[in-house]
């Protein structure tokens, strides 16, 4: 994922045991927006495999809103 490369939020997570909200709230649009990308790509297995992924990841980021609000 695109937010493993950022060292300020793999720092961020560290240094807080956790999320907070606007960072959370970041995350949330940060992965809209490669949903929407990943959209219009042409079907195809690389395209099922990144949405079924990104689909996994915004679960997760549903529950880490959920807990931090």
């Amino acid at each position: 994922m695109v937010l493993r490369a950022l060292p300020g939020a793999r720092l961020h997570e560290v240094r807080d045991r956790g999320l907070t909200v606007p960072f959370t709230v970041n995350l949330g649009l940060l992965l809209s927006r490669a949903i929407r990308m990943h959209r219009a790509l042409e079907p195809g297995p690389v395209r099922h495999q990144r949405l079924a992924t990104l689909d996994r990841h915004t679960a997760a980021w549903r529950e880490r809103l959920r807990a931090a609000t």
